[in-house]
């Protein structure tokens, strides 16, 4: 299965001024392809910080979405805080120069050049007017949520395959009750990944139970073990 890892950049989101929109989408479209998600995290717009977060995610992870800082303003530095990590220039992509003359008619010393910088190496992939950036394994996204979504999207059928498979089991129990039988069951059942939900409050179930995984059949004999072990009453429903 693979992996991803996820970088959110920005000062305005650590401090509040905006929230982030795209973590929720970037999640949905890993799930959809089946893409186990190992870590999220929100940093400033600090250049060693953003490098060095990177680069580690890179190195653990077989893709890693950056979101944010990559505009033409000087607290934009997502690029070159990754060339730095990686010990690369930041070279003007003559693709992304040409792009952004035709567009808005930027001369050679517009601000707006600056969106044409990329880390040297860096590929160009489609995905909208203006081309997505990957380097390497990293895909350095804008933080814009509608531009965000759409390169999401454009990127989703090249990585993955097939969702993962989820089973929800729904029970009037204490999450207490069934723990030991939760713990013994993700022991045996060789990497499906079993989750235990409470729910506060009077409602139709007490706690749901997740089994998860690439395939349907161990994720189906997991439910059923699980469920041969409920008294009379305990088993609301599974999805």
């Amino acid at each position: 299965m693979q992996t991803a890892g996820a970088v959110i950049i920005g000062d305005e989101i650590l401090s509040g001024k905006v929230q982030d929109a795209n973590t929720p989408h970037l999640i949905a479209m890993l799930a959809r392809r089946g893409v186990r998600l190992g870590r999220i995290i929100v940093i400033g717009d600090d250049p060693q910080e953003i490098g060095a977060a990177v680069k580690a995610q890179a190195e653990r992870f077989d893709h890693v979405f950056t979101s944010g800082g990559v505009g033409p303003t000087h607290d934009d530095r997502t690029v070159a805080a990754i060339a730095a990590a990686f010990g690369r220039p930041v070279v003007r992509h003559p693709e992304l120069v040409a792009l952004l003359t035709r567009e808005i008619g930027a001369a050679p010393d517009d601000p707006a050049l600056k969106m044409s910088e990329v880390v040297d190496g860096t590929q160009l992939l489609g995905g909208g007017p203006y081309p997505i950036m990957r380097f390497e394994n990293v895909y350095i996204l804008p933080g814009v949520p509608q531009i965000f979504a759409a390169k999401i999207d454009a990127i989703a059928p090249t990585i993955g395959g097939a969702p993962l498979v989820v089973r929800r089991v729904y029970l009037d129990v204490r999450e207490s009750h069934i723990a030991v039988r939760l713990a013994e069951l993700e022991a045996a059942l060789d990497g499906v990944r079993i989750g235990s939900y409470p729910r506060w409050g009077r409602g139709e179930y007490r706690v749901m139970v997740t089994f998860e995984h690439a395939d349907a059949a161990p994720v189906d004999d997991g439910v059923a073990r699980l469920v041969a072990t409920l008294a009379e009453g305990e088993l609301v429903r599974v999805e």
